[in-house]
């Protein structure tokens, strides 16, 4: 299983403060996720982020350590991932997150029978989703129905952002846990409750969505879709993997 750290800070959080929890995420889950790491910041709410990624060790990464060692500027969102391979290679446009102009994502999971659909030697179930579901990143009603329609396929838990939020997701099952606390300046979001108190943490319901925005709770998405509104990605191919 991949694994996922998402961020919502207010703009006067300390620089420090978000070095500190990604420093701890990459050491924790470095080695034992090795096929990849990824940082996407955005600093201008509604503008794309910065984005960092490597298809290497996060522990073994000079790239990573050097970024980590440097003067950021605070971000209002903070989306890092490290990568245990299920489907396709080990290469940088399967690294996470995803990014196409302003709109973030994230996925840690499988989806399963996708290998008469795409060509898994060169294409993952993650990038896949991701080119079903950008269409729907500015209505987290909308994004939330879309994920719940493809989890029934799989597993998925999934962080996502336009800049104007931050949008964690937990499989419908359970399968794929995601938890969130609130610290000083915002919302941490994260695969397993690593930082301070594991009492800190709330476990994110099965099947729902936590919406943060500048660094406060706002939104608990859970809706029930009908099969027009959205895509299934076993009926059509998204975008003709």
């Amino acid at each position: 299983m991949c694994k996922l750290l998402g961020m919502s800070f207010r703009r006067d959080v300390d620089r420090n403060n978000m070095k500190s929890y990604l420093r701890d995420f990459f050491d924790t889950y470095g080695t034992s996720q090795p096929h990849g790491w990824g940082i996407a910041l955005y600093n201008d709410p509604g503008h794309a982020p910065v984005l960092f990624k490597e298809p290497v060790e996060a522990a073994k990464s000079k790239a990573l350590r050097y970024l980590l060692s440097l003067k950021h500027d605070p971000a209002r969102y903070v989306i890092a991932h490290v990568r245990f391979r299920s489907m396709g290679p080990i290469v940088y446009h399967l690294t996470q997150p995803f990014v196409e102009k302003t709109f973030t994502f994230a996925h840690n999971g499988t989806l399963y029978g996708l290998s008469n659909k795409i060509n898994t030697e060169k294409i993952s179930d993650s990038l896949y989703m991701f080119g079903v579901v950008k269409r729907f990143g500015h209505d987290t009603t909308k994004f939330t129905g879309q994920l719940q329609v493809m989890n029934k396929h799989g597993s998925m838990s999934i962080l996502a952002s336009d800049g104007r939020y931050l949008l964690a997701y937990r499989d419908n099952k359970g399968c794929t846990p995601l938890s969130y606390r609130p610290f000083q300046g915002g919302f941490i979001v994260c695969s397993e409750p690593i930082f301070g108190r594991k009492s800190a943490w709330t476990e994110i319901r099965p099947g729902t969505s936590m919406v943060f925005k500048n660094g406060k709770l706002v939104d608990t998405v859970v809706t029930t879709p009908t099969r027009e509104d959205y895509i299934d990605v076993y009926e059509r191919s998204a975008f003709g993997f």
